[in-house]
């Protein structure tokens, strides 16, 4: 199904629906991929009761836009329309990956969420090491003249995952690109700073997860995030995880942690 967003763009959405669920999961997934890399999720979640809905970002996957590119409060005004489109009488939950972690948080310090609560997956706040003075100053000077250019987002596919299978299927999958524009990381770059400095404002239960070895987003930001919001976040570790908790081999420990957490919440 395709949802329509304020500017007229058509997003891709999909649904794994069960009947009568305790509970939606509602996912937000990160730069560069998109919703059909969730499907093992998807099928977890339903054999526990539990419906799944997903949708790509404009400029990713089967949805219209720029590949790379958006400005960070339509991405916000894109996930507002998502979750109304997710219409469950059950609990939702926000569960945000990466780049989507990033987008999760500051919708709920941001936004008036219509959720339980969120499942914050190595959100992208900021980088393992920060970016030279002089490639952000390149940044800012595109952000003027060539807001939308397409950059590589840098992203080594072998560093998302220790699970090999995963990382060959990423490299050869036509729907996963590697661009973003000047903007876009500028805006996120903000953002994942202005959502630890805001931590504190955190209204909605969530859990954060991030892997120890993670080299495509700063593990030590998460959990300052998490020890600044306090009792609403619940911080889990991974020791040795790589980029993506839900695709490493020990994936079922990670998914038994999220529904503990979720059957706490709902």
């Amino acid at each position: 199904m395709a949802l329509k967003a304020k500017d007229g763009i058509l997003l891709y959405m999909r649904r794994w629906d069960v009947e009568s669920p305790k509970a939606a999961i509602c996912l937000v997934h990160g730069l560069g991929e998109h919703s059909g890399r969730y499907e093992h999720v998807a099928k977890f979640f339903n054999r526990n009761n539990i419906s799944f809905s997903a949708f790509d970002l404009r400029g990713h996957g089967r949805s219209e836009g720029r590949r790379g590119h958006a400005e960070y409060e339509k991405l916000l005004d894109d996930i507002e329309l998502f979750l109304q489109s997710c219409e469950y009488s059950c609990p939702k939950i926000i569960y945000g990956h990466s780049m989507g972690g990033n987008l999760a948080l500051n919708f709920l310090l941001r936004r008036d969420a219509d959720v339980a609560g969120g499942i914050i997956s190595a959100p992208f706040l900021r980088l393992p090491k920060e970016l030279p003075k002089y490639l952000y100053f390149v940044l800012k000077i595109l952000n003027v003249i060539a807001p939308s250019i397409q950059l590589s987002n840098g992203i080594n596919p072998e560093l998302i995952s220790r699970d090999e299978e995963v990382v060959k299927n990423y490299i050869s999958d036509p729907l996963v690109h590697n661009k973003i524009s000047p903007r876009f990381i500028l805006q996120s770059i903000e953002a994942g700073k202005w959502a630890i400095e805001n931590a504190e404002k955190l209204k909605k239960p969530i859990l954060l997860i991030h892997g120890t070895a993670d080299r495509i987003t700063s593990y030590d930001a998460s959990k300052e995030f998490a020890q600044k919001a306090g009792k609403l976040c619940k911080f889990i570790s991974y020791r040795d995880f790589y980029h993506e908790p839900h695709n490493e081999p020990e994936k079922e420990r990670v998914f038994a942690d999220m529904m503990e957490w979720i059957e706490e919440v709902i």
